[in-house]
């Protein structure tokens, strides 16, 4: 772990120094020649070290015919060879302790039979070794920081990405590549893009930590279609929350046939999406729908400006468009904001008679030809301490006025901390203003729905963060090991397991269960009835009989003494009668509960 919490070894993979390209080629029009020469385009400051027999030299620099021969320290090996050439290459890489390794190629757990035993092996040579492997079947990384565009993916065709503070991961390259065009089309400033594929060695969880332990990244977004390490995952999510990078999940695989794509594309096993729902709204975790949905959170959160206060204020240029957006607010519960008197007598100054000066504020197509009232209107709504956010509605707003307006909307946004969102419904003839309001971090949405949606995930995001971290506890580290034991139980238990035994486990990850003894005898019960408070549950406890109702090995409601001495005695004759081998631990008491 280095000084700032990074953790070492993905920083040799995500920050090299050196970078060995195995099986390099000339043909940049080849997976085995993008690397080159996207590395060299986007300005890799680093050595670069091509590695194939069949050349001395690729693209002017000395090739070498194996990882053996390069004389210098390597931080990263990209292969770029097919499935049954991996092997020996990693191999090499760990014998000349090659810190780090990217594996392009596809056919490995992916497909199963042979290609599954290939990827388990990855998986053992990067355990017993410390060589940290990226993939299999990925399409690499990106740190647009340090320049390092270790991919094939199409995407680094264009001109050089934004530095910024936005980290992506994603387990499919090539939608996740997709991802990063469009990010790159918004002028959106990223920190770093990594596909992480089949995950034989590193996870996306692994990537995640150092997103969250990265003092470049502020926002992490994740395409995700299976999540391995849950308890991990857990984990991060209170980190994330604790260290205010908010997390969004793009998180797929719910249908069946969802679920049967992603085993066959990654070799996810998707898990339960009513499982994921909770961890989201239990975690404080962005959960979107679509790709056009984390790009649109992101980019208002990449603000980090908090909508935590007051109401939205909105200003549009059509009253139409106001009386939109306000709709869709109310059906997503975001507040708008009650503008003082003060405020809406200054607006009716400003505003021409036929403008609305309440919330939403309509200056009318006016501001066509009068540009300085938009900046005006900007100015008295940011100022109403009612105004927790403020949206911009712009239709045909185009040309000079398009230019004018943009700038307008530049300068209010300094002058303040509230969010400042835009939506402008003009399209392509209006793209230089949309992008030099989003160099300046300013979102611009398509359409109000689009708005609304993110605004109201922002507003969402800060309400709940602000709840949790008053409710969730500090990390125990005994508490920790605790659920590292009770998961090591659990993995290697031959039975299922008793109901009071499903309770302490459930204890120990801090989820509530209701209140409960064991007991061998009528007197016991008794007892402990008259602790936890009457009606009561008695049900046998055997981990052979599952279904106790089935066997009358179960009564409810009980309401006094002599009912729980009658039903203890009933229940264990139910059970001994239906399962004369069943191993019988026991009767649970357990307290009533309703609703």
């Amino acid at each position: 772990m280095s000084s700032s919490g990074i953790p070492e070894d993905l920083r040799w993979l995500l920050q090299p120094q050196s970078i060995a390209i195995v099986g390099a080629s000339d043909d940049f029009g080849k997976i085995s020649g993008m690397p080159l020469k996207y590395l060299r385009r986007h300005g890799y400051p680093g050595a670069i070290f091509p590695v194939n027999p069949k050349y001395h030299e690729v693209a002017g620099i000395r090739c070498y015919p194996s990882l053996n021969e390069v004389p210098n320290p390597i931080d990263l090996a990209l292969i770029t060879l097919g499935v049954q050439g991996v092997l020996p290459v990693l191999e090499a890489c760990a014998r000349k302790q090659v810190r780090s390794a990217v594996v392009v190629a596809s056919g490995f757990g992916e497909v199963g039979g042979v290609g599954a035993e290939l990827q388990g092996e990855i998986s053992r040579l990067a355990a017993t070794t410390g060589l940290r492997v990226l993939g299999p079947n990925c399409q690499g990384f990106v740190n647009v920081h340090d320049k390092v565009a270790a991919s094939f993916t199409a995407a680094m065709e264009a001109e050089p990405l934004v530095a910024g503070t936005v980290a992506l991961v994603t387990q499919s390259g090539a939608l996740g590549g997709c991802l990063l065009n469009v990010a790159r089309e918004r002028r959106m400033g990223l920190s770093y893009w990594v596909s992480t594929g089949n995950e034989a060695d590193l996870s996306a969880v692994d990537v995640l930590q150092f997103f969250l332990r990265d003092p470049r990244t502020k926002v992490v977004a994740a395409y995700l279609e299976g999540i391995k390490q849950g308890d991990r995952f857990v984990s991060l999510a209170d980190e994330a929350l604790t260290v205010g990078k908010p997390l969004i999940v793009l998180k797929v695989g719910s249908s069946q046939a969802g679920r049967r794509a992603a085993l066959s594309h990654t070799g996810a096993l998707t898990g339960s999406r009513t499982a994921y729902e909770a961890l989201c709204k239990g975690r404080g975790i962005i959960g979107v729908e679509d790709l056009d949905e984390v790009l649109d959170t992101v980019a208002l959160l990449a603000a980090g400006r908090p909508f935590q206060g007051g109401g939205l204020g909105i200003i549009t240029s059509s009253g139409g468009a106001g009386v939109l957006l306000a709709d869709q607010c109310e059906a997503l519960q975001i507040p708008l904001a009650e503008f003082t008197a003060s405020t809406e007598k200054r607006l009716r100054s400003i505003l021409p008679a036929f403008g609305s000066a309440t919330n939403p504020v309509d200056t009318t197509a006016q501001i066509l030809t009068q540009p300085s009232l938009l900046k005006s209107c900007l100015e008295v709504v940011l100022a109403d301490p009612g105004v927790g956010a403020l949206a911009i509605l712009l239709t045909m707003v185009t040309g000079g006025a398009a230019a004018e307006a943009a700038e307008a909307i530049l300068e209010a946004s300094m002058l303040t901390d509230k969010p400042v969102v835009v939506g402008w419904m003009a399209g392509e003839v209006v793209r230089d203003a949309v992008l030099t309001l989003q160099a300046h971090a300013i979102p611009v949405f398509a359409t109000p729905l689009r708005l609304a949606k993110a605004l109201r995930r922002l507003w969402r995001y800060g309400h709940v963060r602000e709840r949790l971290l008053r409710e969730i506890p500090p990390r125990n580290p005994l508490h920790d090991d605790r659920c590292r034991q009770a998961s090591r139980l659990l993995v290697g238990l031959k039975r299922p397991l008793a109901e009071h035994e499903s309770a302490v486990i459930l204890a120990l990850y801090n989820l509530p269960v209701a209140r409960q003894r064991l007991v061998i005898s009528p007197e016991e019960a008794v007892r402990a009835a008259e602790e936890i408070g009457f009606p009561v549950a008695l049900k046998v406890q055997s981990p052979q009989i599952l279904h106790k109702s089935d066997v009358g090995a179960l009564c409810l409601n009980l309401a006094g003494p002599e009912a729980v001495r009658a039903a203890y005695q009933e229940i264990l004759e139910a059970a001994r009668s239906s399962h004369p081998q069943a191993e019988i631990q026991g009767v649970l008491v357990q307290e009533m509960l309703r609703g």
